[in-house]
């Protein structure tokens, strides 16, 4: 990972491969086929890996922090994409100052430390960005371990699914497992609201499971889950709206923890790990990386960030 901006190799030759294709933040959008198409003669990239990490660099459900402005359908966690060739793209602001930080025409930007890299398997979980800022900002001004901890909390996944771990075992840098939940909401007395699932799961996961646990038979072993209905009112891949009907005189609370404890997709425990402790790990980058642009490199995060839901 670069000590930069903490982005993969591929990420990196690809926004060089859209600099070069003129698509900066106020050029105009570009075919992505020909960004695709680009990596792949500098760098040998084939465009199917490479047209799914452009993808990646401008799903909100995929990473908090969005290096690539794109138009058209980038897909969902259910469907794929549309084709790079019926689909435009270029650098958003942030990914513009990332290639600039990897280039060395400015400071370290704290991309990698926000976004992480579960997202592609590996260890490092995202981060809170507003949080991880302000504890930046307070490492920065000689903060101890105890206060850095308390500003970053758990990891906090793009998704918005609710997260239940160990604080202390996560910020010291050991394995950690964490328990990632869709938000469950009940809507009058007899609807219920499932939305934000964590990450790998999708509407159509949760809609198929719920849906074949409704005319189960009596003798079935499968618990029947006390429902009449499910439907499946998500709006594309940035936002999950799964409304579940449920039977007359059923107990939304009862409901919500049978629907927890099971249908496929609203819960998943995944094992995260920081690179080390958590308030060391974020002094060293200040001390690595600050300097007199350390303020302005940090309002380009939280532009960034405006938006988003938090």
């Amino acid at each position: 990972m670069s000590a930069s901006t903490g982005l993969g190799l591929i990420e990196v030759h690809l926004l060089d491969a859209f600099d070069r294709c003129d698509a900066r933040p106020n050029s105009p959008h570009v075919k992505s086929q020909r960004v695709v198409s680009a990596l792949c003669d500098a760098a040998g990239i084939g465009p199917r890996i490479g047209y799914e990490i452009l993808c990646d660099l401008a799903r909100p459900y995929v990473s908090h922090l969005q290096l690539v402005d794109f138009h058209g359908n980038f897909g969902s966690p259910d469907f794929g994409p549309a084709g790079p060739r019926y689909t435009e793209s270029r650098l958003t602001p942030l990914g513009a100052g990332a290639l600039a930080a990897e280039r060395g025409g400015s400071g370290a930007l704290p991309i990698g430390l926000i976004n992480g890299n579960s997202y592609v398997d590996g260890p490092r979980p995202p981060l809170h960005p507003e949080r991880l800022v302000a504890a930046l900002r307070a490492a920065a001004d000689g903060a101890n371990d105890d206060a850095i901890v308390d500003l970053v909390g758990l990891p906090h996944f793009p998704t918005g699914c609710q997260v239940d771990g160990d604080v202390a075992e996560f910020a010291s840098g050991q394995a950690t497992e964490l328990t990632l939940e869709a938000r469950i909401t009940p809507i009058g007395d007899d609807q219920l609201l499932i939305s934000h699932l964590p990450p790998g799961s999708g509407a159509s996961e949760v809609t198929s499971s719920i849906a074949a646990r409704i005319d189960l038979p009596s003798a079935s072993r499968i618990p029947r889950l006390p429902v009449c209905g499910v439907c499946d009112d998500s709006a594309g891949g940035t936002e999950t709206r799964v409304f579940v009907y449920l039977q007359p005189g059923v107990d939304p609370d009862a409901a919500i923890a049978m629907l927890r404890g099971n249908t496929q997709g609203i819960r998943r425990t995944v094992g995260i790990r920081l690179d080390g402790p958590l308030g060391p790990l974020l002094r060293s980058w200040v001390t690595e990386h600050g300097g007199d642009d350390f303020e302005s490199r940090l309002s380009l995060v939280e532009a960034a960030i405006v938006g988003r839901y938090l």
